[in-house]
């Protein structure tokens, strides 16, 4: 089992650390950047986000190497819906779906289990994860202080190989766990499988139906309101009652989003926006920074959470991203060490909106550097005015929104067999990561502190959240019509005659089709905002497919 084990552990983590780490180390280590170097490590970020928040993707490709992609997918989009809402925010760190899907697929490939029977093993799994996340965040608050020392020093080049190196600890905590599940723990769980009776292995096979209620539920919690819930019915109806798929769905809101953002930001005045400041104006005119050095800033963005901690966040994310900044510019060995103090304080915010802030910082740095009246306490005055706000917006906009989106479209074709689902996942999520970084990072670069002002006065997010929203909603509710399988086998007023009785199955049909998904979907929801946690709603609702096909209540 020792080659499988290999298999399911490269695709857990250890593939980033062979394809990204050999590039990234040469240029931290020699300090030449090249701009082919940063697309490379940009791309690679982008696939690793991929990973990280698609379970579809590295499950598919676990069934493909074990030989049964269609298990793969079966099970990676099952896991997708259960946590289609779930995300990290500061240093809340919720249970992990992705290293579940990778072992739940390795085991019932391997142990020839159902896939309901390796569903089973997803919560545990993700509460291990969540757990070694969690520690792993407890480790990294030394480090940080290491990179105090090194500041003091003004050593960027150990500043630079800390935070790169630091980051391959989330690989660990998953490639790890997995090579030794599967080495050692093949025939254990083989031996737990044959034992599961039949009319256990039956409900938890049933729990594959019931169990993307509790993604669709957590996705409500975050992104439902007064405004947009019309767009939910709207989009389960059009399911019901015109078989609207989830692609169509996603269509069919997006028409529907730019209408009605168009119709209410209709008769707003347009307004010329003044820079902000001098150094603002002038950072993109009188730059001294090379292409080379802004691309070394750029996919050093994506390490934000190479040394994630509870002190701190994201801090020495921050600071690794001005030393191609601070070399290029050829400051001085104080000015050197000031700046890196400037920027190893509590740092924290959405990692996409996140680069647009460490646009603007590199701006503001170069602007210094220029000669420009720029305060350390303008720097990081504006900072932490910025960490907030832009946290907010980039959670409701790319977490609540336009991944649920990518991920609920991606799992609907998962769950049907499709591999086009892999392809979805890798061009929308990996897509948005990228983007997400490359735009908002020049952006902010070269409208300085300006691009403040620019997002102010336009409302450009506030229109594209709002018609996100409105997709996501409808998309929302094409899933839930779909993709929640949940039907009740009970009679009323039965008697032996052949054919006699009322089957209430008919009677909720005749109401509406889909009335009993629906209604589940809103006990889960109910369940949520009681502040039930996610991980008992997913044992009440395993437990509940398992006694209701028992007792012969659902089928």
């Amino acid at each position: 089992m020792w080659r499988e084990a290999f298999i399911v552990a490269m695709v857990a983590g250890l593939w980033s650390i062979v394809l990204r780490m050999p590039v990234e180390l040469f240029v931290v280590i020699t300090g030449k950047e090249t701009k082919a170097a940063a697309w490379w490590l940009t791309i690679m970020n982008g696939i690793a986000s991929v990973f990280f928040y698609s379970p579809v993707v590295p499950a598919a490709i676990t069934g493909l190497l074990l030989g049964d992609i269609r298990t793969g997918l079966l099970v990676g989009g099952t896991v997708q819906l259960m946590f289609i809402g779930v995300f990290i925010v500061g240093a809340s760190i919720p249970p992990s779906p992705v290293l579940a899907s990778i072992l739940a697929t390795a085991l019932a490939i391997l142990t020839g289990a159902e896939t309901g029977e390796a569903i089973a093993l997803v919560v545990p799994v993700a509460i291990f994860s969540q757990i070694t996340q969690l520690g792993l965040l407890s480790l990294n608050t030394p480090i940080v202080h290491w990179a105090d020392r090194l500041a003091e020093k003004g050593n960027s080049k150990g500043l630079d190989l800390l935070n790169s190196i630091n980051r391959t600890g989330w690989d660990i905590t998953a490639f790890v766990p997995a090579f030794l599940a599967v080495g050692l723990g093949v025939d254990a769980a083989a031996s737990l499988m044959e034992a599961i009776p039949g009319w256990l292995a039956g409900g938890l096979g049933y729990s594959g139906g019931v169990l993307p209620a509790l993604g669709f539920g957590m996705l409500l919690l975050i992104i439902a309101s007064a405004e947009v819930w019309p767009f939910f019915f709207l989009g389960f109806l059009a399911a019901v009652y015109m078989e609207i798929n989830a692609l169509a769905g996603a269509a069919l809101g997006v028409v529907i989003g730019l209408v009605y953002v168009k119709l209410k930001s209709a008769g707003a005045e347009s307004t010329t926006v003044q820079p902000v400041t001098k150094a603002a104006e002038k950072t993109a005119v009188e730059g001294k920074l090379s292409e080379n050095a802004l691309y070394g800033a750029l996919w050093r963005t994506f390490n934000f959470a190479g040394n994630y901690n509870f002190e701190r966040l994201m801090a020495l994310g921050m600071a690794q991203v001005m030393v191609p900044v601070f070399r290029d510019l050829r400051l001085s060995l104080e000015e050197v060490k000031e700046g890196f103090k400037r920027h190893l304080v509590f740092y924290n915010t959405h990692p996409y909106f996140g680069a647009l802030i460490m646009g603007i910082m590199v701006a503001m740095e170069e602007a210094k550097a220029r000669g420009e009246e720029v305060t350390n306490e303008t720097i990081n005055g504006l900072k932490v005015a910025m960490m907030g706000p832009f946290a907010g917006v980039g959670d409701s906009l790319f977490w609540g929104t336009l991944h649920p989106i990518v991920l609920a479209i991606s799992a609907n074709l998962a769950v049907g067999g499709s591999a086009l689902s892999m392809l979805v996942s890798l061009v929308g999520i990996g897509g948005l990561a990228v983007l997400g970084h490359y735009y908002p990072f020049f952006w902010g670069y070269r409208g300085g502190v300006n691009v403040i002002a620019q997002i102010q006065q336009s409302q450009i997010l506030e229109k594209v959240t709002l018609g996100a929203r409105i997709v996501a909603m409808v998309v929302a509710g094409v899933m839930v019509a779909t993709l929640i399988n949940i039907k009740t086998t009970i009679v009323f007023f039965q008697t032996e005659a052949a054919g006699s009785g009322v089957a209430l199955q008919g009677v909720l049909d005749q109401i509406m089709p889909k009335l009993l998904p629906l209604g589940l979907l809103f006990l889960v929801y109910w369940l949520l905002k009681k502040r039930l946690s996610p991980v008992w709603v997913m044992v009440v609702l395993m437990a509940l497919s398992v006694a209701g096909t028992a007792l012969g209540l659902l089928g």
